[in-house]
């Protein structure tokens, strides 16, 4: 069985950049619209719309790029180090004061 906990919702204009220091776990879910996935030292083009979602399954950056007005989910599962409320409350707060700030208009946070 495998279980997801949805930790932060994007909201993402046109040519809008989300990057991610570590895809190892995450799940990417487009929701609305259309994103390209790039994994560093990766030569795939993942290309998610409505209803398809991605899983990085190792440790390596990744770029999440808007092709169009789109909406999408990240996810992960809780470590093992750490309390599920703790992480998901840690990751949140870090992934949407990194997107309010370097974002800027290119992608709306709700948590």
């Amino acid at each position: 069985m495998k279980v997801e906990f949805n930790l932060v919702d994007l909201d993402m204009r046109k040519k809008g950049i989300v990057k991610l220091r570590d895809a190892a776990g995450v799940t990417i879910a487009c929701r609305e619209g259309a994103i390209w996935v790039t994994l560093d030292n990766d030569p795939r083009d993942i290309v998610l719309e409505p209803g398809e979602s991605f899983t990085g399954a190792e440790h390596r950056p990744a770029m999440i790029y808007a092709l169009q007005p789109s909406s999408l989910a990240l996810s992960a599962p809780p470590r093992a180090d750490h309390g599920l409320r703790e992480h998901t409350a840690d990751w949140t707060r870090r992934v949407g004061a990194w997107a309010r700030s370097s974002l800027g208009p290119a992608a709306q946070v709700s948590t």
